[in-house]
């Protein structure tokens, strides 16, 4: 019926050409890049090219004219001629989307091809009203590009991991230096999503940026603290009380302060690899492309975002804020292979009724428990201040144990908390 679906050499070829000529460093061109699939190309060659640069990319390899005309074999001097004759990279977007757009498009005439057979062949009239029906969703027809592997491939990369846990070599993830917690959970996986919930004041920013400080020192990895409620400045004087044991209400006024202890909190903060963001009611949209910036370069093992319900959902429900906030954050730590921590708030009922906290205290906690992997509640009371004590309850553990009780001692007079019987320890 059709003598030639839509599609445009041209626009393909100037994509191509801006991908390897940057090498996905920039931001435009990778957002070029991820917003295409394998089969946005209607050009077989420039099909096969994008495919062996989507394969170097998620391999973490340097893509430059080189490295993709070593993997193109025959196609080699076609890649030197699109790429010599590309304009530039900083249209790339434009041109991406139109190849899209193209892409689209086919896919609507195959649809509505499909259907124009099924209402004149001999089908049965429900599978001939289902044949239209794929053409009235064809939004849905759009490819989702997902680099699937084997089974068999999958576990045979996975089997030095498991002989590793077996031998009690290595946790499946970060150590927080939280002795039980690292047991109960395994520290924090890569992928997955964890939200650390507490009332007011109870001390969820100080354990937050505690276990960021014990992850980027215990590995040797970098992190990110995004803050939506702290300055820089507040969030370094924290870490320097906290690491070098000085009392905060000395710190702020600099009298009868400990100098060796002043000293030795500023030379562990100067030698960790962590990087601090502050952004006010930020989108989520926001908080991706800034941790994606960072992965990209290099610079980002785990994020702590401080905190969910100071985060901007615009023209949404709570709920229906929060779900879609959660529900990103979640496929985030799985695109970018990182654990994210993720601070929230609870409602002050639980006080109120003189009980511990539970999931359902969290503000929009259906959401939250849907997408996070492991959820923990922060809870202090005044007679457990006493004691220096505050216990923290993991109440949902997705594969682990649920309903934990994990007593930590509470140093927040250096912004801290520690192991109860190793409080003494240095970070």
């Amino acid at each position: 019926m059709f003598s030639e679906l839509p599609h445009s050499v041209d626009s393909e070829q100037t994509v191509i050409g801006a991908l390897v000529l940057d090498g996905l460093r920039t931001e435009r061109v990778l957002q070029a890049f991820e917003s295409l699939c394998e089969a946005d190309f209607y050009s077989a060659n420039l099909r096969e090219i994008f495919a062996v640069i989507a394969k170097m990319h998620k391999e973490k390899q340097v893509i430059e004219l080189a490295s993709v005309a070593d993997r193109v074999g025959k196609m080699k001097p076609y890649l030197v001629e699109v790429v010599y004759n590309c304009p530039g990279t900083g249209t790339v977007g434009f041109y991406a989307e139109i190849v899209a757009q193209k892409a689209k498009e086919r896919n609507m005439m195959q649809a509505f091809q499909m259907a124009i057979n099924a209402l004149g062949g001999v089908q049965k009239h429900q599978e001939k009203l289902d044949a239209v029906a794929e053409l009235l969703k064809f939004d849905s027809l759009d490819v989702a590009d997902g680099f699937s592997e084997l089974v068999g491939d999958v576990a045979q990369r996975h089997l030095n991991t498991l002989q590793a846990r077996m031998n009690d070599e290595v946790l499946t993830g970060y150590q927080t230096g939280f002795y039980e917690l690292d047991d109960t959970l395994g520290g924090l996986a890569n992928g997955r999503l964890y939200v650390l919930g507490a009332r007011p004041s109870v001390g969820k920013s100080a354990l937050g940026l505690n276990i960021a400080n014990n992850i980027v020192t215990k590995h040797g990895c970098k992190g990110a603290y995004v803050s939506m409620e702290m300055s820089n400045e507040e969030l370094v004087e924290r870490l320097i009380c906290a690491n070098g044991k000085v009392e905060s209400n000395k710190i702020r006024t600099m009298k009868h302060v400990d100098f060796s202890r002043l000293e030795a909190g500023m030379v562990k903060v100067c030698g960790m690899q962590m990087r601090l963001r502050v952004m006010n009611r930020p989108k989520v949209e926001q908080v991706k492309n800034f941790a994606r910036a960072l992965k990209r370069r290099g610079q980002l093992d785990v994020l702590i975002l401080d905190h969910l319900h100071l985060m901007a959902y615009p023209g949404q429900s709570e709920v229906q804020g929060l779900a879609h906030v959660t529900g990103e954050l979640k496929a985030l730590a799985l695109e970018l292979d990182i654990p994210i921590l993720l601070l929230a708030q609870l409602n002050r009922g639980n006080a109120k009724d003189d009980r511990l906290p539970a999931v359902t205290d969290l503000r929009g906690s259906g959401a939250i428990e849907q997408d996070a992997d492991c959820v923990m509640l922060l809870h202090r009371t005044e007679e457990m201040d006493e004691k220096a004590l505050a216990l923290l309850l993991i109440r949902k553990n997705r594969g682990g144990q649920n309903n934990k009780m994990i007593t930590l001692r509470s140093n927040l007079q250096y912004f801290r908390f520690d192991n109860p019987a190793r409080d003494d320890e240095g970070y």
